[in-house]
């Protein structure tokens, strides 16, 4: 009961995808004790090059902001489709860039490395889920 609901997303988005484990910093670095978190920091290369996804919270301000869309009714964004003779027509989300470059996440040193290191992203905003892998750069 004391995990932060964005850590819970996570571990739900870990169980709906069959990946067996997550690596959570602030649950595997013991924070407060300098000399475990110096070996887990010099260890980061290591944790990065064994992991073969990252899920990036680009929406929220802290652990409680949770992941939308993971929940029932944690996502506000509704897309309205019509057909409008003979073809779909759809509202279209706002720019995934945007969400991505203007969140709290792309702001912070640690995760710059976690942006450039890692081959998978599963990158969670206000409106939509994005994947984003090396074979399909930026």
């Amino acid at each position: 009961s004391e995990i932060p609901q964005t850590i819970k997303d996570a571990m739900e988005v870990c169980c709906g995808i069959a990946h067996r484990y997550l690596w959570v910093d602030a649950l595997c670095i013991v924070e407060d004790d300098d000399r475990d978190k110096g070996i887990q920091i010099r260890a980061m290369d290591v944790i990065y090059g064994c992991s073969n996804l990252i899920i990036a919270a680009t929406c929220g301000d802290g652990a409680e902001a949770s992941l939308p869309g993971v929940s029932p009714g944690s996502r506000n964004f509704t897309q309205r489709t019509e057909i409008i003779q003979g073809h779909r027509l759809a509202n279209r989300p706002q720019d995934f860039n945007k969400f991505v470059s203007e969140s709290k996440w792309n702001t912070r040193a640690w995760t710059f490395q976690e942006r450039v290191l890692f081959n998978g992203k599963l990158f969670i905003t206000p409106q939509m889920m994005f994947f984003r892998c090396s074979h399909h750069p930026r």
